[in-house]
Parts: C-alpha cells; structure tokens; sequence
C-alpha cells in the first residue's frame, strides 16, 4: 500500500474535535460523483480537487472550497494536479473562490501538474 508524500513529510491525521484544529489533520468531502480530500496543515489547506470539474459538479466544487476558507483557512491551496478536464465553469468557479479569500484576506494557489488538461 503506497503512503500519500503528503502524510509522511507532515506525520499522520488524527481526528479532531469541534472548535479544534491541531498541526496536521485529513479529511474528505464525499459526493455523489466526487471526493474532495482536504489536508490541514496549520491555517493551510491543501484541497484535492476532482479529476474533472464542469457543469455537472463545479458549484459543489465552489462550495466546498468556500466551506473550506469558512473553517478559517489562512492560505488555501488548490491542488488539480490530478484533474484532466476543467470546462468554463470549473473555471468560474475557482475565480469565484480567488475573490471570496481575497476579501477575507487569505490566500489561495493553485498546484497544476505539467501535463496539459484538455479543456481548461
């Protein structure tokens, strides 16, 4: 069984309680069609973003991200470097997200892989 890099460089997840946040934890937003994985480290969220994101599931993409920054995230980083396909409004959905964390202050990047994605 191969380890996520991103467990073994920051230690394991532990499950947390309401109101509390320790140094690294993991989670999964599930959906019908996706699984969103968020990995907190610190105030940084690292959100696995779905294979394909387009009209049949950006608004729920644009929605867990925004629940994301609501938990307090002070950078939020957007990783589609395993998304293949991302149509207009995949797009307008991760601009509307840039926008809501720049009005609460946070920041947001995106980790893209070097292939290109068709679509995008």
């Amino acid at each position: 069984m191969q380890t996520d890099s991103r467990v073994q460089a920051f230690g394991p997840a532990r499950a947390i309680g309401a109101g509390e946040r320790p140094a690294t934890t993991a989670g999964s937003l599930h959906n019908a069609n996706f699984c969103i994985e968020t990995l907190w480290i610190g105030q940084t969220a690292v959100v696995t973003l779905p294979a394909e994101i387009d009209i049949t599931n950006a608004d729920q993409v644009r929605e867990d991200l925004l629940s994301v920054l609501n938990q307090g995230a002070a950078l939020l980083i957007a990783d589609l470097s395993t998304t293949t396909f991302c149509d207009s409004a995949g797009v307008s959905a991760l601009a509307r997200i840039f926008r809501r964390a720049d009005a609460s202050r946070s920041e947001m990047r995106l980790v893209v892989s070097t292939q290109p994605c068709s679509g995008c």
